[in-house]
């Protein structure tokens, strides 16, 4: 039996050995790097479009190249691995999931459930996995196997809702036309499998030839088309675009999906396995593993973070609608009086503050849902105070107590609008947001800042590290799929040995204060790492910011608060020079952080400031508490 399993590797690794593996240098075409082994730039090939369809410029080249009576892909940290009966595992991935989905029964946002897939650290151990799955093939296949996949990972919500959190809906709903004009017999499937909630990621597969090539014609002509369509359509001037880029690899995960459910339903005999990753630790790391595990625990849980913890943000949640809205309304008065009595000096910070945050002129006008733009892409919520019930949310459970926490002490026939997420661009009638474009100083504007989805914002740490004795290296940890600005600095400055950058491992609030700088880029509005990297003993860099919150980034002081970078970074290495040659500057910026932490910290007058900022906004909106 003649099987061809591709092997994608993009850097230096030990070269898995097996009888049916196939090594391949994906993007080799655009690579400086030669790895001496089979690249995917020979033939009939894509790999210079690597950077768009990541390995799959290797199945591409597999597909058109290669003759076989099965082919597949593997990854060289990702292989298939014999089936494990081992039930103790089973138990412990059935907890992680039932834990994963209570927990998102409170945040829609964690909605990535578990893969049954294994661990490996050790790389000898990993080689010899594979060689024994190589050896083990064509027993898998002789029975008729039609192909090989992988246990799915499981979701909370459909895939199409978490696609829609993480990638361009116009793009997405582009593929959904061209799957269904097409491939009208593969769109069925295609659709049920992002109204479902399984995902058989990794592109990875092994197949008999008949199914691989309908498989790669699918997912090829698909692709294709996707890329000549968002320039056709306006939606980029051209798909080199970096905000492009990754964007087809992960469209085709998505049609992989398809693919794989499709061939369920025609009733082909398709064997699933689990997974075995590797782990790219050094053995001094393994070791010492067990005790970075203790200490991130002791700091994140008795020391060092200072956060709402999920649950009894929750449950404080739900208790605040038990009462009844009268009682509250009772202690409106006696909050905002609470004002009249405080020294001039506190008076005119929480006054400056509350117009800051609230800029609405006489007259302005609570809108109509239906009158809004139709940019805003999240659901606002319009309507009376009274209308305003849990079950009628929109956006995160977090952003409707974050509101109601306040609107509840309010005159329940008081309308308002508010719109839950990011708002990155000026509206045309007053709304209660998150964000917002930073305007001129004392201009007006029409969103009113409260502070919501604090729960994942608003974080405090105690940094147990002196700044010079942290790491003297950049460290940047973020999405940068569909955000230009992230990738724009991410390929700039990846290669750089003063730089850690990554967009696809996450990493501890822990291990971060290892660094001495610490990069804070706005995604779609703010950059939501700036408040807990203000309170450490490491500096945020970033460009001037384009967007505030509460935490009013728009007062911030360039290199008092943080040290500034052009908007094109082309700095970046030259502003941290100057601060390793001038470390009194730098303390001196940590130390005005945490002054400008310090005055969120105090609760009393954080509810006040936001009753204010509430009344204002009623009292602007011709509806004064009497």
């Amino acid at each position: 039996m003649d099987i061809k399993i591709g092997i994608a590797y993009h850097k230096p690794s030990a070269i898995l050995q097996g009888e049916h593996f196939l090594p391949i240098q994906v993007g080799k075409a655009v690579s400086d790097v030669d790895l001496h082994i089979q690249g995917d730039d020979e033939g009939d090939n894509i790999s210079s479009k690597n950077p768009l369809y990541c390995e799959l410029t290797g199945l591409y080249w597999l597909w058109k190249n290669t003759s076989a009576d099965y082919k597949g892909l593997m990854h060289y940290r990702r292989i298939f691995t014999k089936r494990n009966s081992f039930s103790f595992f089973k138990f412990l991935l059935r907890v992680k999931y039932k834990e994963r989905q209570f927990a998102s029964l409170w945040s829609p946002y964690r909605s990535m459930g578990v893969k049954k897939q294994y661990n490996c650290q050790d790389i000898h151990v990993f080689q010899q996995r594979a060689k024994e799955f190589s050896s083990h093939l064509e027993e898998l296949l002789s029975d008729g196997t039609n192909m090989l996949v992988p246990h799915p990972g499981r979701f909370y919500i459909s895939i199409r809702q978490f696609i829609y959190q993480h990638a361009n809906k116009q793009q997405i709903d582009l593929m959904d036309e061209i799957v269904e004009k097409t491939f009208p017999d593969i769109y069925p499937s295609y659709k049920k499998s992002l109204d479902g909630q399984r995902l058989y990621n990794c592109n990875m597969s092994v197949m008999d030839k008949e199914s691989f090539d309908e498989y790669c014609n699918f997912i090829f002509t698909v692709l294709k088309k996707h890329e000549e369509e968002v320039v056709n359509r306006g939606f980029l001037n051209s798909s080199s675009e970096k905000t492009y880029a990754r964007v087809p690899g992960y469209l085709g995960e998505l049609l992989t999906n398809a693919y794989i459910q499709y061939s369920f339903q025609k009733g082909k005999k398709i064997k699933v396995l689990p997974v075995l990753f590797l782990e790219e630790e050094n053995t001094q790391e393994r070791k010492n593993a067990p005790i970075q595990l203790l200490k991130r625990l002791y700091y994140t849980y008795f020391r060092g973070v200072h956060k709402n913890l999920h649950f009894p943000y929750m449950f404080h949640g739900c208790l605040m609608q038990i009462l009844p809205n009268a009682w509250y309304r009772l202690q409106l008065k006696k909050k905002l009086n609470a004002f009249d009595s405080l020294p001039e000096e506190e008076k005119k910070y929480i006054k400056d503050r509350v117009d800051y945050y609230c800029r609405l002129e006489d007259g302005a006008k609570v809108c109509d849902i239906n009158e809004h733009l139709p940019r805003i892409k999240r659901a606002s919520k319009s309507g009376t105070i009274k209308d305003y019930k849990f079950k009628n949310k929109v956006g995160n459970t977090s952003y409707f107590f974050d509101t109601y926490e306040y609107m509840r002490y309010f005159p329940t026939h008081f309308r308002f609008l508010t719109i839950p997420g990011d708002v990155f661009y000026h509206l045309p009638s007053p709304a209660i947001v998150k964000s917002r474009p930073i305007a001129v100083p004392n201009m007006p504007s029409n969103e009113v800042i409260l502070n919501l989805d604090k729960i994942r914002h608003f974080t405090w740490i105690n940094d147990p590290f002196k700044w010079e004795d942290k790491e003297c290296r950049i460290l940047f940890r973020g999405e940068i799929t569909n955000k230009p600005r992230r990738c724009q600095f991410f390929d700039m400055w990846k290669d750089h040995p003063l730089c850690d950058l990554s967009d696809t491992s996450s990493m501890s609030i822990y291990d971060h204060l290892y660094y001495r700088y610490i990069m804070s880029l706005e995604g779609n509005d703010v950059a939501s790492n700036l408040k807990w990297v203000m309170s450490s003993n490491s500096i945020a860099v970033m460009p001037r910011p384009t967007c505030e919150t509460w935490y009013m980034e728009g007062q911030l002081i360039p290199n008092y608060h943080y040290i500034e970078i052009a908007s094109d970074y082309h700095d970046l290495i030259d502003r941290i020079n100057y601060y390793e040659a001038h470390p009194e500057e730098a303390e001196a910026i940590i130390q005005h952080a945490h002054e400008w932490v310090a005055q969120f910290q105090n609760k009393k007058r954080e509810d006040l400031i936001s009753l204010m900022v509430l009344d204002k906004y009623f009292q602007k909106t011709g509806q004064p508490v009497i």
